[in-house]
């Protein structure tokens, strides 16, 4: 039976955060900060079965990772104006944001808030039990996240995390801390989409990643130790293990050599796919200015020009 779906400016309306939602000084996000959840919901056909979506825990921004272009050498003389996303990394738009930060207490709290509140809310039938966690301003404080966890004495969840490498091993001693009491509550981590992007220090330079070849070998280093340890209770490599970009308009062979070999040295388990991803230039980032500053771009609109 098909039904009228409301727009989002009415849904907006009729809770009452239009307003807030556009205010130039509040925005949505803070919404989030000021709102106390609400899970319950209504399911329109009992007979349907509750699709296994995700259940989102969002503390903004997604991605606090702020490092300026303004001392990488590669970018020296690009015309960067306009370009939205001037921090974090070259070829990511979730920089754009100019959210600050929650410290990583509040992130903490917050992030503990919307979990217990689904707890309270959520009916018993349109229960779920895999949480999508963006919380990584609460990654310096991730014991203090986990210790809460088990006191709210959930029923078994699967938790699912991304993170940058180095947010991953500042985690570390409290993955291992916790990792018995979630294992003993039925609960499971799951990490994915941690980018270790190249082992090239020029490509990972240009891509401002802020990552040292140390650092991603700790972190693979530190993966398999969990999931070795910990087997179906911290899971990384079920969900495709680690992001690479392997290609980009400015690779060296020199470049490939380097990657083939640490790839093989570090014995990852997902090289076959790595070796096939290349670099997606999205548009308004420096990386694309960069690129067009090398004379490395083309015009699809061109007529001579086959896309």
């Amino acid at each position: 039976k098909l039904i009228d779906v409301p727009s989002a400016p009415q849904i907006e309306r009729f809770v009452g955060i239009r307003d807030a939602i556009h205010s130039p000084r509040q925005g949505w996000r803070q919404v989030i900060v000021e709102a106390t959840p609400d899970y319950s919901q209504e399911r329109l056909d009992p007979g349907v079965p509750t699709a296994d979506h995700f259940v989102p825990i969002l503390v903004e921004p997604r991605c606090s990772y702020r490092r300026s272009l303004r001392s990488n050498p590669f970018f020296d003389g690009v015309d960067l104006e306009g370009v939205e996303f001037l921090r974090g990394c070259t070829f990511c738009c979730f920089a754009a944001s100019d959210y600050a930060p929650p410290s990583p207490e509040d992130a903490v709290e917050r992030a503990l808030l919307q979990m217990r509140r689904y707890e309270q809310t959520i009916s018993e039938s349109s229960r779920r039990d895999r949480f999508l966690l963006h919380i990584t301003p609460a990654f310096p404080r991730l014991k203090d996240f986990l210790d809460g966890l088990v006191a709210l004495k959930l029923p078994p969840a699967r938790i699912f995390f991304t993170c940058r490498v180095d947010e991953l091993l500042t985690a570390a001693e409290a993955l291992r801390a916790w990792l018995p009491a979630l294992s003993e509550q039925g609960h499971s981590l799951h990490f994915w989409q941690i980018g270790l992007e190249n082992f090239s220090p020029d490509e990972n330079a240009r891509f401002n990643k802020g990552v040292e070849p140390s650092q991603i070998e700790a972190a693979v280093a530190l993966v398999n130790e969990l999931e070795d340890a910990w087997p179906g209770t911290f899971v990384f490599h079920d969900h495709g293990g680690f992001a690479m970009i392997l290609f980009t308009p400015w690779t060296r062979l020199s470049d490939l050599r380097l990657n083939a070999r640490e790839i093989q040295r570090l014995g990852l388990r997902e090289q076959y796919a790595m070796l096939t991803t290349s670099l997606q230039l999205r548009a308004g980032t420096p990386l694309e200015a960069l690129a067009a500053r090398d004379g490395l771009t083309i015009d699809t609109d061109d007529p001579d020009v086959d896309p």
